[in-house]
This record gives structure tokens, C-alpha cells and sequence, in this order.
């Protein structure tokens, strides 16, 4: 395995590694988009200090919002992505990271079928849990306090 280095994971994209779309011949998510993908992803949000508070808000309200709409999926993704930006906006009282925000419209280009959303939505969850692990890994807990 040929190893990375933090320009190579800063460099990737969603028009890099959804260039084959999101599902394999199979018709099943791309195992890559879990994986380093997701790690790269989750590098790039670090580096762009992005909060696992928003993340994590912007995901779930994006997920959530997701089912209401109709119509087109990539349209359908691209409107939820703009709600799910503006419900954490004015409910955290926040401006939006724009890594984040850039990285959500940037994917929503790329969707064309309710299977895409789906394996978008298994790629989001992987970004999460890898930013998740990489926050402990890079800011561990505070040692306790000693009580005198």
C-alpha cells in the first residue's frame, strides 16, 4: 500500500473520487467512498477547522430533510443541502463552515439517482466517524483536574 501524505488527502475532491459515481458495477456503494475518501474528507474539515458539533448538526438535518423532497434527486439533494446549511445556520446561531458547505454542493453535482443519495448519505456517515476519531486522536481529553 503505497502511503499518503496530507497534500494528497487536502487535494482530493468530490470530482475526483465521484468521477465513477458513486455505486460499482454491482450497484453497490463504492467501498473507497468509506474508507480513505471518507479519511480524506475528514482531513480536509480539520484542516478547515470545521465543528463535530456542526458536522454532525448539518448531517443529521441534511438526512432528515432528505425524505421530504420530490422530484429530481439531484435537484432534490441540492435543496436539502441549502435547508440543512440554513437550519443549523439560524438554529446553532452560526455562519456555516464554508469547507463544509463547499464540500456538500460540490457533491450534490454528482448525484442522479435515489441510489446515489443513499451511498451519499453511507459516505457522510463515514466522514463523520473518521473527523470523530481523528478530533480524539489529535485533541485528547483533558486530564481531571486534582482536587486538593
Amino acid at each position: 500500500m503505497e502511503d499518503i501524505n496530507l497534500e494528497q488527502l487536502l487535494s482530493q475532491t468530490p470530482s475526483t473520487y465521484f468521477q465513477n459515481g458513486f455505486l460499482d458495477e454491482a450497484g453497490k456503494p463504492r467501498p473507497e467512498l468509506t474508507g480513505m475518501n471518507a479519511f480524506a474528507v475528514a482531513t480536509q474539515l480539520e484542516y478547515a477547522q470545521t465543528s463535530l458539533d456542526e458536522l454532525g448538526l448539518t448531517l443529521e438535518s441534511l438526512k432528515q430533510i432528505l425524505p421530504m423532497g420530490t422530484g429530481d434527486p439531484s435537484q432534490r439533494f441540492a435543496g436539502a443541502v441549502n435547508e440543512a446549511l440554513a437550519l443549523v445556520r439560524q438554529v446553532a446561531k452560526i455562519d456555516n463552515n464554508i469547507m463544509l458547505g463547499g464540500w456538500l454542493r460540490s457533491c450534490a453535482s454528482f448525484v442522479k439517482a435515489d441510489a446515489d443519495i443513499a451511498a451519499f448519505l453511507q459516505h457522510a456517515k463515514a466522514v463523520m466517524l473518521q473527523y470523530a476519531a481523528l478530533l480524539a486522536v489529535k485533541r485528547p481529553p483533558a486530564a481531571p483536574e486534582a482536587n486538593p
